[in-house]
């Protein structure tokens, strides 16, 4: 962890040190590694939880569709941008 007024420090990964919000995405014991390829694992997870518990009125846990489309939105203002080398108003 980086910090500007002192040494930045080295934090073990340990789901024992996690808080309760985001301990389930650790999925092995401390000392283990985890890394990029867990990351499509616990999407898959959050998702297929989500559809399993039914309810499709609760806020979803991962990137849906809206998201999505918000991003495209972002890109094309950037592309705009640059392109006119001026601000543009990210459309929706």
């Amino acid at each position: 962890m980086g910090h500007r007024d002192r040494a930045n420090e080295v934090m073990v990964r340990d789901p024992a040190l996690l808080s309760s919000a985001v301990r389930p995405y650790a999925a092995y014991p401390g000392g283990h590694n985890e890394g990029f390829a867990d990351t499509f694992k616990h999407c898959f997870r959050a998702f297929y939880d989500y559809v399993e518990a039914g309810d499709s009125a609760a806020p979803a846990p991962f990137a849906a569709f809206g998201d999505g489309h918000r991003e495209l939105c972002l890109c094309e203002a950037v592309v705009e941008s640059a392109r006119e080398g001026r601000w543009v108003e990210v459309g929706r």
